[in-house]
């Protein structure tokens, strides 16, 4: 019984190693599709860091990286964080061979607005644009330490 109880402890602790995660296409007439990263200024100014979340349901690898994905039509999940909280939204654009896409996130007015840009030449073309709610980040808790004088 011990023994049963041990590798189910195990296990929760470890989780679940079969979640599926996007796998690259590897054909040459992949489209690549990148998330951005906010610099310092920018990201106090109202930029904020643009990540791929998801591509046709499937979870992406977390981070700032690029994906090659087939022509066509795909369902892309994204997120933006900026100082002021997140914002998330679902596009499906028809993705071009050998093009390359950039999503990038913008909080400066009332709503965020998440763009993806075709970035395959010198200058970008929008390509679509959402605008969502922003969600507010979490307020931290304030830390109170007692200060005993003698």
């Amino acid at each position: 019984m011990k023994f049963i109880v041990t590798i189910l402890f195990v296990a929760a602790l470890t989780g679940c190693s079969s979640t599926p995660s996007h796998k690259d296409y590897i054909g040459k007439d992949a489209a690549i599709v990148e998330g951005s990263f906010a610099g310092l200024i920018g990201f106090l100014g109202g930029d904020a860091h643009a990540r791929v979340q998801e591509i046709d349901g499937i979870r992406t690898p977390g981070g700032v990286t690029s994906f090659k994905v087939s022509p066509g039509v795909h369902e892309l999940g994204l997120i933006i964080i900026g100082d002021r909280g997140t914002a998330t939204t679902y596009i499906k654009p028809n993705l071009q061979p050998s093009k390359k896409y950039r999503v990038t996130g913008d909080m400066t007015g009332i709503t965020a607005k998440i763009r993806l840009y075709d970035v395959t030449s010198d200058t970008q073309s929008l390509v679509t644009e959402e605008r969502k709610e922003i969600t507010p980040n979490a307020p931290q808790p304030m830390v109170i330490m007692p200060v005993i004088v003698k």
